[in-house]
């Protein structure tokens, strides 16, 4: 009787929670329903939220691949587009926006977090992040910040306390982003300063961290919700039914017509830059001045943080139990050649990759043997060609059916 308000205001709470749960709930039997045509796009929330990622890797016949930039072409070679004319059983889902790094790869696949044991994921790198010039700036990091992906990283029950602690001391460099986060920098600080006494005040802060995180996954489902209710009003070309089983490929004429189509786009120049790119850039690819020198290539190459990175990705790829396939691209060796950057420089970067590999025990595709090929990439910042990406198809295909060698 003293409380008289208590009662209502526990039947408003448990309410509030039910029409939560029961909106919670039907947003993901839509996105479940549209999952198809959602896999197929890259948009804002795809990427920063965790909704449709997590949806994806519900789907056995969905592969999903992590990367940047490269992964939004409408090349009619690439993945996307080639497994809807040729359909082998499967279709993939791009994940990644421009300058999206190892780091941000690996907090979006901790958000997921246990949806990811035992699935399939294609990681795509970019070398020049590992070789060019300061590459991994604070404004683009910022740019491809999630703070529901670092809180759910930072506060994972899925990863060991000692992997937590090295993506922590990462995040920490980037200060801006966590800048309106306490939860979030608290528990970076408490994680690096490794004492009895923050380790005790991280736990206390756990249950907070996940309570942020249930909010912020709300927020993510309401913002899916509302880009898929938009989808009705797109062209109908979105891919809303499973894919069409697969079929016997003629990949000899497939790689014909892509080196084709390849070599036609970049004919003005002996080093395989798409033509238009090349009539933008030539000056500052060719001026010793503003090129990268071997000298750059060689510091770059040996003291990038995104090895780093690579490293805390691969284990965080381990630890939840994922079956990965790591894919770069080749250098462009002919350009490289004319900048003094020779062969024993370029194979410091497929050496290193290739020991972190398998360090990790994780299956690489780097393309090596095509290092010297003038129709596999169009740029340095690793946009593949058509033939390029026919190799990258065949890859996709031999992981997805177990047969890569």
């Amino acid at each position: 009787m003293k409380t008289p308000h208590l009662f209502p205001a526990l039947v408003a709470a448990l309410l509030t929670v039910g029409i939560l749960a029961v909106g919670n709930y039907r947003i993901q039997q839509l996105v479940d329903r549209e999952i198809y045509s959602l896999a197929d796009n890259i948009f804002p929330q795809k990427t920063v939220g965790t909704a449709v990622q997590a949806a994806v890797f519900h789907r056995d016949d969905l592969l999903p691949i992590y990367g940047s930039s490269e992964l939004k072409t409408q090349d009619t070679f690439s993945a996307k587009l080639f497994f809807k004319k040729h359909p082998i059983g499967f279709a993939v889902s791009p994940v990644g926006m421009d300058d999206t790094t190892s780091l941000a790869m690996l907090q979006k696949l901790a958000s997921v977090g246990s949806g990811v044991r035992g699935k399939k994921v294609v990681v795509s790198l970019s070398p020049i992040s590992y070789y060019g010039r300061d590459m991994v700036q604070i404004e683009t990091f910022a740019g491809n910040f999630s703070a529901l992906h670092a809180i759910d990283t930072i506060y994972s029950t899925s990863l060991s306390m000692e992997l937590k602690r090295g993506i922590a001391a990462r995040l920490k460099i980037y200060p801006s982003t966590m800048r309106n986060e306490m939860l979030l920098r608290m528990g970076v600080e408490n994680l690096l300063e490794n004492s009895p006494l923050s380790t005790g005040v991280y736990y206390l802060a756990l249950p907070l961290g996940h309570l942020q995180s249930f909010v912020l996954r709300l927020q993510d489902r309401w913002e899916t919700y509302l880009y898929v209710r938009g989808l009705s009003n797109t062209e109908p070309t979105q891919a809303t039914d499973p894919p069409e089983a697969a079929r016997t490929l003629d990949w000899t004429a497939i790689q014909a017509a892509s080196r084709k189509e390849s070599l036609e786009r970049t004919n003005n120049n002996p080093y395989g830059f798409e033509k238009d790119y090349w009539l933008e850039y030539k000056d500052k690819l060719t001026n010793s001045e503003t090129a990268l020198t071997k000298g750059d290539f060689a510091f770059y190459s040996e003291t990038s943080a995104e090895w780093t990175d690579l490293d805390l990705l691969l284990r965080t790829l381990n630890e939840l139990g994922a079956k990965s396939l790591i894919l770069s691209t080749p250098l462009m060796g002919q350009y490289y050649d004319s900048r003094g950057i020779n062969a024993e420089y370029r194979s410091v970067f497929y050496d290193k990759l290739t020991r972190i590999a398998n360090r990790h025990n994780v299956p690489l595709r780097c393309f090596r043997e095509r290092d010297r090929d003038v129709d596999f990439v169009i740029d340095q910042w690793g946009h593949l060609n058509s033939r390029g990406w026919v190799y990258y198809d065949q890859a996709l295909v031999d992981f997805y059916n177990g047969t890569l060698r």
